[in-house]
């Protein structure tokens, strides 16, 4: 009976990893894309963006993404969208501390 909670509970933790991997690399990809830098670079981004607002990298990847696609930057424009989103999120919606 533990056994199979336990497996459970293993298989539950795994795929929310895998959803949050998943969201994170799109975020990574769209930085990637409109900035022109390499993947590290962009997590790099991210992560200063977390420990310059004292934010969990999973709330701003999720914000990032719903903050994209209602400013939907696309064209010429995208570069400007994106680091707008990218640098004002925190202004959109109350941080949550540590």
């Amino acid at each position: 009976m533990l056994d199979a909670a336990v497996q459970q509970t293993v298989t539950e933790v795994g795929a929310t990893v895998e959803v949050h991997r998943a969201i994170i690399n799109q975020v990574i990809g769209i930085i990637t894309w409109t900035d022109d830098i390499s993947a590290d670079r962009a997590f790099d981004i991210l992560a200063w963006r977390c420990q310059d607002t004292e934010t969990e990298l999973r709330r701003i990847e999720t914000q990032f993404l719903g903050a994209i696609t209602a400013e939907s930057p696309l064209g010429a424009t995208a570069l400007d969208g994106v680091d707008r989103v990218l640098l004002t999120w925190h202004l959109r919606t109350p941080a949550v501390r540590r």
